[in-house]
């Protein structure tokens, strides 16, 4: 039985990636990807390493801004975490 009453967790933020179980979750990191000066913007994304036996292994979610990676990142660490006193 789950942890979680709706496991599978997805972002109305999000440019691009899917819905992702988050009990199958084995890290979960923010990137920002800076790019030379002159290029294209830089990319900000989420990055899920799924549990062993799990497809896809890898889901990424990218975002138009830092502020969006961020909020989401805060609420799905506020979902799937226990703060350690």
């Amino acid at each position: 039985m789950s942890a979680l009453a709706k496991p599978m967790i997805h972002s109305t933020r999000a440019t691009s990636g899917g819905a992702v179980n988050a009990e199958e979750i084995l890290t979960v990191e923010e990137l920002t990807v800076n790019t030379p000066a002159g290029a294209v913007a830089s990319t900000f994304q989420i990055n899920f390493t799924m549990k062993d036996g799990t497809s896809p292994k890898n889901i990424t979610w990218k975002y138009a801004t830092v502020g969006d990676m961020n909020t989401d990142y805060a609420a799905i660490i506020a979902l799937i975490s226990t703060v350690v006193p």
